[in-house]
């Protein structure tokens, strides 16, 4: 169970809160390949090329696998890219309480409840 559907179950937002707090994190949070444009590691041919190969041939490899495998981004400058996309990412939390659904407080509350609800769960399946 992912964190908006816990919350949802706990009556504390709505369904369509938690959609559109996922909607908001689409549009904010970078993929991989637009940042190694940005950062000028790949050209957008490149980012095709490589986007094509993954759908087409190794769709069970992470983009950055494929990048390195082509040739088009090192090891080094993948970690770089991770990196950057970690330090940007909006998470479903975040951006809950940026749109004044959930207090800071009550989001501080709900994670903890949350963990305590996944360790609960993974006691029950083992």
């Amino acid at each position: 169970m992912r964190l908006g559907e816990f919350l949802i179950m706990r009556g504390l937002v709505s369904k369509t809160e938690v959609d559109q707090a996922y909607h908001a994190q689409i549009v904010n949070n970078h993929l991989l390949g637009v940042l190694a444009v940005d950062q000028g590691f790949m050209q957008s041919e490149e980012l095709e090329s490589a986007l094509l190969h993954q759908q087409e041939q190794t769709p069970d490899l992470r983009f950055g696998e494929v990048a390195i495998g082509l040739g088009y981004l090192t090891r080094g400058q993948l970690q770089g890219l991770l990196s950057i996309q970690a330090e940007n990412r909006l998470r479903i939390g975040e951006v809950l309480v940026l749109k004044s659904c959930l207090t800071e407080q009550e989001l501080i509350r709900e994670l903890k409840a949350y963990r305590e609800f996944l360790a609960e769960e993974d006691l029950k399946s083992a």
